[in-house]
């Protein structure tokens, strides 16, 4: 970003661990998720969001209202 450096090895891990495969995502769904909005991916079927904590960010992936309380969460440096 901005000509920086990063490494998204463990974001992408944890786009795969939630079921979907992210080299089968579209642009359009890459900038949805990178601005931090709820973004559906191929595979998985509940959304997925991207959140700034104080070390990185975190992707969590977002399950219903009506399920166990589950977060899949992976931090970026």
């Amino acid at each position: 970003m901005n000509g920086v450096p990063h490494d998204m090895t463990m974001m992408l891990e944890a786009i795969r661990g939630a079921g979907a495969r992210p080299e089968r995502m579209s642009p359009a769904r890459w900038i949805s998720l990178l601005r931090g909005r709820p973004t559906v991916l191929p595979g998985c079927e509940s959304p997925l969001g991207m959140v700034r904590v104080p070390s990185g960010y975190t992707v969590r992936c977002l399950f219903p209202a009506g399920e166990k309380e589950h977060s899949f969460q992976a931090e970026m440096q």
